[in-house]
């Protein structure tokens, strides 16, 4: 769970994510590797952490189910998870899917008319601005948070880290301004 701390995610709303597991498993060198597993609708995992980003097979989507007739679409689960951090919730509203990499677009384009808002978290680069104007093409009512939310950051989790480490500093200052206040008021007083 340190990666997911490196990474600014909420251990509160890790608790309540069904997909997460924390898995072991052996290299064909018969190393012991432990990592955060991201289940997917067919089984699969993707894994991570700090040294390692693969998938186990097969590769597929993961589909979270909501009652709202909203489409969350997240590249990848660390962006998934950020989200919730960022909104403080265990679920968003609608379902999310979260694709797991954007070479499984194909499962998304068969589900997204069944929505009546899209809402897009993809990472800002050439992949995610391709596929966000796919989406464009085929449903008329798309939001684009990577340029609504995060336009200068690559995705949402290193939006949320940044965001994260500016409130540590900004409460940091506030910390030390308030004992430059009590210095001031109080001089005598050991700081």
């Amino acid at each position: 769970m340190s990666y997911l701390n490196q990474r600014r995610v909420s251990s509160k709303i890790v608790e309540c994510c069904n997909e997460l597991f924390e898995l072991e498993y052996r290299t064909k060198s018969g190393k012991l590797i432990a990592a955060l597993g991201f289940k997917n609708d067919r089984g699969g995992f993707e894994l991570r952490n700090k040294f390692l980003k693969l998938s186990t097979s097969p590769k597929a989507i993961t589909t979270i189910h909501g009652a709202a007739k909203a489409l969350n679409v997240f590249e990848g689960f660390m962006d998934y998870l950020s989200a919730l951090t960022y909104y403080n919730t265990s679920q968003l509203e609608g379902t999310s899917i979260i694709l797991n990499g954007v070479g499984q677009k194909k499962d998304l384009m068969e589900v997204i008319h069944k929505y009546d808002q899209v809402t897009l978290y993809l990472d800002n680069d050439k992949a995610g601005y391709d596929l966000v104007n796919q989406v464009h093409a085929v449903h008329s009512n798309v939001r684009n948070m990577g340029l609504m939310l995060y336009p200068t950051s690559k995705d949402f989790n290193e939006f949320l880290v940044k965001r994260k480490r500016a409130e540590n500093y900004s409460d940091q200052r506030d910390v030390q301004t308030v004992g430059e206040v009590i210095a001031s008021i109080f001089p005598e007083m050991p700081t």
